[in-house]
């Protein structure tokens, strides 16, 4: 699971988990310093919150230095499945007075592996805003089985191929979706917050995306399951 070279900051729920769609066991209670007010947590399996970033460090005694650079982002479900970056170079900065975590858009990437899940269907959350899109697929997630490519044996949600002026594209693709997609029907303006979930699932319309909300893009996905 990589969170990478994005121009953008993401805030409060950052990640605000991966969700199988399919009926889980039962997860690991949520760390003790997780947002209690989450209202669905059952199948949680990843949770990035930039709001309790510092507050997960200080509950490890390894707080964030001064800069802010994020070495470290606890996972919040209660399954320790860290994101991490140990090359000071590539360290996305915690904006504290946003609460969100910046990525400078050039190298900064968080990533975590081993995950050890067989994922059929899953749901993505992310609250995002993008201040600048030179092109390149920058942002904002992907996860890939091990030595796989994302957009073929995974998942990517990001920002398309080409330069654009606008928060106007959200490429989704991977395992049974491949190929450059755009599901956003609409722009945002640049440096705006915006709260995105993808569907991936089998299906005619598996890959959906809402945006703030609201029903945006679909696509077909044929069936296949992803061991992240």
């Amino acid at each position: 699971m990589r969170l990478a070279d994005t121009a953008l900051p993401l805030p409060a729920a950052a990640l605000a988990g991966v969700i199988p769609a399919l009926t889980p066991p039962p997860a690991p209670a949520l760390e003790p310093w997780a947002d209690a007010a989450l209202p669905v947590t059952s199948g949680l399996e990843l949770w990035l919150d930039a709001s309790r970033l510092e507050t997960a460090a200080a509950a490890r005694s390894t707080p964030l230095p001064r800069s802010g650079a994020v070495e470290v982002w606890r996972d919040a479900s209660g399954k320790a499945r860290d994101a991490v970056q140990a090359r000071r170079g590539c360290q996305p900065i915690l904006d504290r007075a946003r609460a969100a975590v910046r990525f400078d858009g050039a190298d900064d990437f968080l990533s975590a592996g081993g995950l050890g899940e067989d994922l059929g269907s899953l749901t993505v959350f992310v609250v995002a805003s993008v201040r600048a899109n030179p092109g390149g697929f920058r942002a904002f997630f992907a996860l890939s089985e091990r030595g796989r490519n994302d957009y073929t044996h995974g998942i990517n949600i990001d920002l398309g191929g080409g330069p654009t002026a606008t928060f106007d594209v959200v490429n989704v693709e991977g395992k049974g979706s491949g190929g450059q997609k755009n599901l956003l029907d609409g722009s945002f303006a640049p440096g705006t917050f915006h709260v995105l979930a993808v569907t991936f699932t089998p299906g005619k319309d598996g890959v959906r995306l809402h945006a703030d909300g609201r029903p945006a893009g679909s696509r077909p996905r044929g069936a296949g399951t992803m061991r992240a």
